[in-house]
């Protein structure tokens, strides 16, 4: 692209459009002035000359910054909100709504037999006085039901198990028990994120029978992540999670949002229309797998002769082996348990870290020991604290993730300057 120049202010080329700021848009129209009326007229703020190019170098000011802004929301790579939106929507793919967190309750005490439909809702109250309501339900002869209860808010509403203790409407006699602790929901799809799985689903056009099967799975609502072992050697293999893949096959690992439910004939459906015909799919094919870090799930998929091709993949589950660091604390190291505490500091980098590796992919030792010392706040660039001792698992290696991917929420710290503070993540 040939770059086009405008009075030096607005310049276009391949790298896109640079404006002038507004001290260079002043210094433009001074240099103007003076070589129209002369090098010694008075352009101070006070006088009337200055005041008049202040004014119009404010105003062409915001008149770049907005031609700037337009061409930047030309490109998905520079596009921000609605306009990210609109471009992402000429490839099929629109931004994740944000979604509400949701748990499972037992609930005693009702009346027998007696229906909860549509406008009767049970609605229930939380420590916090957020609403979770019921849905349509119909007791049963005990005036009992259990029952998924959803936050009426969005985004990651945390619930611990007690935490739900009440009707609304205050009835006597019921009681309310959690199941476990609610699985929080997530805020609406970021920039960054939408960018990335705009990429991703891309891979859909690809001409590769992988990346089309990938791409079309990220393209489903509620798909986060996806791994496919390919076997195409001719004996067979053994994946991570001690699965045997057949020669030809393939073994595909999805990360769904807990939050949100998939009907398995969506997911079975695409890997059967996107594979290569005769390759076969492989199903979790150890007990302890399944238990420990899958679902091993399966679609039974009708063809045309009237046959039916079972298709498996497996849903992978969070994992957190616990991750214990060791500081030793150093001078102007920031101490408690807050979020502006230095514990608490290191703890969220750690967890942002792992958090964000896709399926498969092991904890690295030295990049979790970097990620430590990096987040390290200093004081006039002088170190606060330096690293006694990090384990995953209670040991000072590098963690070989089973297939899976890792969810940490929970972080404990204990002990206080001087002495070492252990950072424990689980």
């Amino acid at each position: 692209m040939q770059s086009t120049n405008y009075l030096g202010l607005v310049t276009f080329n391949s790298t896109g459009i640079s404006v002038a700021n507004y001290n260079e848009i002043r210094s433009k129209l001074v240099e103007q002035f003076k070589l129209i009326y002369g090098s010694d007229i008075d352009l101070s703020t006070t006088s009337a000359d200055g005041i008049y190019i202040e004014t119009l170098s404010l105003i062409i000011n915001n008149i770049l910054q907005t031609l700037k802004a337009m061409y930047s929301n030309l490109d998905t790579r520079t596009a921000t909100g609605q306009f990210l939106d609109i471009l992402c929507a000429l490839t099929n793919v629109t931004r994740k709504p944000a979604t509400k967190s949701s748990v499972y309750v037992n609930i005693t005490g009702l009346t027998a037999n007696a229906p909860y439909l549509i406008g009767n809702q049970l609605e229930l109250l939380d420590k916090n006085g957020n609403i979770w309501t019921c849905s349509p339900f119909t007791a049963d002869a005990s005036g009992e039901t259990t029952i998924l209860a959803t936050c009426n808010d969005l985004g990651p509403v945390k619930a611990e198990v007690g935490w739900i203790y009440s009707t609304v409407e205050m009835l006597s006699g019921v009681t309310i028990t959690m199941q476990s602790e609610a699985i929080q929901g997530t805020w609406a799809e970021t920039d960054a994120q939408l960018r990335r799985r705009r990429e991703n689903s891309l891979s859909m056009q690809s001409l590769t029978v992988l990346e089309g099967i990938n791409g079309a799975l990220l393209n489903v609502a509620g798909i986060e992540d996806v791994q496919i072992y390919n076997n195409d050697t001719t004996s067979a293999l053994t994946a991570k999670d001690t699965t045997s893949i057949a020669k030809n096959d393939i073994y595909v690992l999805i990360r769904k949002n807990e939050n949100i439910t998939i009907n398995d004939s969506i997911i079975g459906s695409i890997i059967y229309e996107k594979k290569t015909p005769g390759v076969h799919t492989t199903q979790v094919d150890n007990a302890a797998v399944v238990a420990n870090n899958g679902i091993d799930k399966s679609y039974n998929y009708p063809n045309q002769l009237s046959l039916t091709q079972t298709v498996y993949w497996k849903e992978c589950k969070a994992i957190n082996p616990a991750i214990v660091i060791v500081l030793t604390p150093l001078n102007y190291f920031v101490s408690g348990t807050g979020d502006t505490s230095t514990g608490k500091k290191v703890a969220n980098e750690v967890i942002s870290y792992v958090n964000n590796l896709r399926i498969s992919q092991d904890i690295s030792f030295i990049e979790l020991q970097s990620i430590v010392l990096f987040a390290d706040p200093k004081y006039r660039g002088v170190s606060t604290y330096t690293i006694s001792s990090i384990t995953i698992d209670g040991a000072s290696v590098s963690y070989v993730n089973p297939n899976t991917y890792f969810k940490y929420s929970t972080i404990t710290i204990t002990g206080d300057a001087p002495l070492n503070i252990t950072i424990t993540i689980v």
